[in-house]
């Protein structure tokens, strides 16, 4: 008669470990994977679209060299104001995009926009209105786009490492129930 095997405590551990842990690694990589798609992706499309509203003003911006192109083939100063109320305009419509890839707690001091139906006599005033609101509107940006830069960075280290621990795990959960399986023989 054979004498009936005891496990001992390290035995028990490892067949504990060996069960435990590749299903503990592999729900976490699950979550991890969840993570990525969520959170970084996030990041990553608010990144884009602040470089495509930055790229839509500039097309708005190399209209202006057009602006000031007929402003100095026009002498008469009623057109000349005329065409700067319309290049205002057209600066805003560029302004737009950038302006809203901010969040209403980010555009706070910003300038409003100025009244779009104003008439000429206020034309320099909404001009002055408008580039303080291009300065602070590029500032915002910038600053968020950093953060998000910071963010994503951080957030796929983060991600790096969680996936080494996870995989580690699993694999050391794979070793242990191979250990055991050779224990028992």
């Amino acid at each position: 008669m054979h004498a009936a095997k005891t496990k001992t405590p390290n035995s028990r551990l490892i067949l504990i470990m060996a069960e435990v842990l590749p299903v503990v690694g592999t729900i976490g990589l699950l979550g991890l994977w969840l993570y990525q798609q969520t959170g970084i992706e996030k990041r990553s499309n608010e990144l884009s679209k602040i470089i495509a509203a930055h790229n839509m003003y500039q097309n708005y911006q190399a209209n202006n060299a057009i602006f000031n192109a007929i402003v100095e083939l026009v002498k008469d100063s009623n057109s000349i104001k005329a065409i700067r109320l319309i290049q205002d305009r057209n600066y805003e419509l560029g302004l737009y995009p950038i302006e809203q890839v901010l969040l209403d707690s980010e555009k706070a001091g910003i300038p409003e926009m100025p009244d779009p139906y104003a008439g000429l006599d206020e034309v320099d005033n909404n001009f002055k209105i408008t580039q303080l609101r291009l300065t602070a509107l590029q500032d915002k940006t910038q600053k968020k786009e950093e953060r998000l830069e910071r963010e994503s960075d951080l957030a796929k280290e983060k991600f790096f490492w969680w996936y080494i621990v996870l995989s580690l795990m699993s694999i050391l959960g794979a070793i242990f129930s191979v250990v055991f399986k050779l224990k028992g023989k």
